[in-house]
């Protein structure tokens, strides 16, 4: 009778998930082109390896599942999954009482219409938020960095109106969690911390510790740079980001 060792079979697996990675860099330069282009293959191969060990955790474990999965990451953040602006996401992923299809189908749906709720038709929303805030982005830094926290939802709402509608409502928990994040990277004048809910509001609230913007971690984890300059280097970062995007 054939046997079959422990070795070999984690060989297979392996082959599997390499196969599947090699598939999900084509799906990626398919269907988020920008998102391949800005960042290039390696951080991509990490974000998809990022989202295969998330997703399983969920319990999606098909090719179609894992890949829903990674394209939410994509359009939402690496943590959109436990990210205040998206509570549909954890609702989906944490329900026990539908199959992994339909858990799989749901995601999958809710993505869509978020996205489309959000970005606007054809992404006009996004494009003119991103060209906003690239334009101004001295007047806009000037203004974030100076601002007190009592007003940020109102920096939230003019730098991306269409995404502020949407999440208005969540805005508060992903405030008091910028907060709380934020003094971790000795992010401590009210300036500073604005500006990492700024980012958390763009990018996703666990930028910090997304493949996808590994320089923005980078930055914030450097203990040899001062706030005022760790603040103003994060700045540059994104507006480096935005530059290549605004009118993709």
């Amino acid at each position: 009778m054939l046997k079959v060792s422990t070795q070999q079979v984690e060989a297979f697996r392996s082959s599997a998930v390499k196969n599947f990675e090699n598939e999900m860099v084509q799906h990626v330069k398919k269907f988020f082109p920008t998102h391949y282009k800005l960042l290039g293959e390696s951080p991509i191969r990490n974000t998809i390896r990022f989202g295969y060990h998330k997703a399983t955790t969920y319990e999606f474990t098909t090719k179609r599942s894992v890949s829903i999965f990674i394209s939410c990451m994509l359009a939402f953040g690496s943590s959109f999954d436990t990210d205040p602006q998206f509570v549909w996401a954890q609702k989906i992923l944490t329900n026990k009482n539908i199959d992994p299809v339909m858990k799989t189908n749901n995601l999958r749906d809710k993505m869509i219409e978020t996205f489309n709720r959000i970005t606007g038709p054809k992404q006009l929303d996004l494009h003119k938020s991103l060209r906003h805030i690239y334009d101004n982005r001295n007047e806009l830094y000037n203004m974030i960095i100076t601002l007190p926290l009592a007003d940020v939802q109102n920096v939230l709402e003019e730098i991306y109106p269409k995404k502020y509608k949407a999440i208005c409502a969540e805005s508060k928990i992903l405030i008091n969690l910028g907060i709380r994040n934020a003094k971790q990277y000795q992010l401590l004048s009210e300036g500073s911390i604005v500006l990492y809910i700024v980012f958390m509001f763009m990018l996703g609230s666990g930028f910090d510790m997304d493949p996808q913007f590994k320089l923005a971690g980078d930055i914030l984890n450097d203990i040899t740079i001062q706030e005022n300059k760790k603040s103003e280097s994060l700045w540059e970062c994104g507006i480096s980001f935005i530059g290549k995007i605004k009118d993709k």
